[in-house]
């Protein structure tokens, strides 16, 4: 092989392998999960009222630069992927958080979670599920 050759095709050879290697690293999961167990009766996203166990929410996918796709369990059965709006949490983010409110009769409604990230904390609000168009619309209680 000459001389210009070998000058050309080996930066060539490697800057195509550098390109490839993007998507396969894009298209990851991060699965960075948190679990607690909670004592009390829970609402979670899928309008269902859950025993009180072992939650544990993972952050499984970005989805875009505003939300993630997460899946949610309880006693190690997953309930379902639900999609969050993400945004930087205030504070250090030293240690992961899950954020309820209690409804009027005492139980929990899961609000969200954050985790600690590079630059702090990221937080994630998960929404109640909605029905998708053309579905019947399924009673969801608060």
């Amino acid at each position: 092989m000459s001389r210009v050759l070998r000058r050309w095709l080996l930066p060539t050879l490697m800057a195509a392998a550098a390109v490839l290697a993007v998507p396969a690293a894009f298209g990851a999961s991060n699965d960075a999960c948190v679990s607690a167990n909670i004592n009390a009766p829970f609402w979670l996203p899928d309008g269902a009222l859950h025993a009180p166990g072992r939650l544990t929410l993972c952050s499984v996918r970005e989805f875009s630069p505003v939300s993630n796709l997460h899946r949610l369990d309880v006693d190690g059965k997953t309930v379902g992927v639900f999609l969050s709006r993400k945004r930087v949490a205030e504070g250090p983010g030293v240690d992961p958080e899950i954020v309820f409110s209690r409804d009027a009769v005492g139980n929990l409604k899961l609000l969200g979670y954050s985790l600690p990230d590079r630059e702090g904390a990221v937080a994630f609000r998960l929404d109640p599920a909605r029905p998708l168009r053309g579905t019947p619309a399924v009673a969801r209680l608060p």
